[in-house]
Order: structure tokens, then sequence, then C-alpha cells
């Protein structure tokens, strides 16, 4: 079930097929390198843990079934899960595209301030700031509910709105 790595980056696209039915236990990974232009394709019902960076064009879980974990998100992947309960990891100071799918997906993020970089944030329904220092611009957070998870009464998320453009944060849907 568990492997120290992937690195394939002389192919177009990796498939992940997790279909190991004997094991209750998730697969897991260290980082997966396939270069910044190919993708990878992960599908079936078992879980997924992998602990490092992804290097790809394209992380697509969209048919996988089972968990997504994925421990450091980076500015060159486009991630998208599918319908299992997910967590996707900041890994601090960095641009990032994710789409939870369906599912109660939690995104973690880093204690950073993410204001200033490009951040699209869809189906991800919990905003983990245990980190504490969170720093988000409204835009980055429009348009969706969250619910907002801290582990203690000192964690801290702040959300910024930019002058001069009536932009309005609305928090009354989160949690």
């Amino acid at each position: 079930n568990d492997l120290t790595g992937i690195t394939a980056t002389n192919i177009g696209t990796l498939t992940l097929d997790l279909q190991d039915a004997a094991s209750t236990a998730a697969g897991t990974t260290g980082a997966i390198n396939v270069g910044t232009a190919n993708g990878v394709v992960v599908t079936g019902a078992s879980d997924l843990n992998v602990n490092g960076a992804v290097t790809a064009a394209t992380f697509n879980a969209s048919a996988a079934t089972g968990a997504i974990t994925i421990s450091a998100l980076n500015a060159t992947t486009a991630f998208t899960t599918g319908s299992g309960d997910d967590s996707l990891t900041s890994a601090g100071d960095t641009n990032f595209n994710v789409n939870g799918g369906a599912g109660n997906d939690t995104l973690v993020l880093a204690a950073q301030d993410y204001s200033n970089n490009t951040l699209t944030i869809a189906n991800m329904e919990v905003l983990n700031i245990n980190a504490s220092g969170v720093t988000l611009a409204g835009s980055q957070i429009h348009g969706q509910s969250y619910v907002i998870s801290a582990d203690n009464a000192g964690d801290t998320l702040a959300i910024n709105a930019t002058v001069g453009t009536g932009e309005t944060i609305d928090v009354s849907g989160t949690a």
C-alpha cells in the first residue's frame, strides 16, 4: 500500500486506480512528481495520503470516492478531489487552485498572509486555521459558506477588504 514517492516525468498522465478492497488502510505515498506539464488522475474507492508535494499541471481525483489527503499544495498544480471527505494543506506562502468536489472537505491553511496571493477555492466546506495568524482577502472566499475550524482560543483569521472597490464581506454563512 505504501510508496516512498512517485517520479515519472516522461509521461502525459499518471493514473492511480485505488481499488484495494482487502485493506481498510489508506494508500500512502511521498511526493508525486510528473512534471509541471503533465497530469495525475486518481480513481477508485480507497483512501490516498500524499505526504509531500504534487508536481503536476493537474491533480484530478474527481472520480475518486475515497478520502484524499495532500500535505503540501503548490502554485503549479490545479487540485480537484472527489466525493470523499478530503483534506488539502497549504505549504505556506503560495498561490493555489483547489476544488474539493463533493464530500465534507477541509482546507488547512498555514500561518500566512494570503491576501496578495492568487487563490481559487471551490467546494471546500471547512477552513482550518489551527496554525493561527491566517489572513485572506474577502474576494478569495466570496460566494461560499465555510465552517472555520481552530484548535484553541488564540487562533486568528483576518479577512481583508480591498479599499475603494465596494467589496462586501459577508460572514453570516460561517460557523
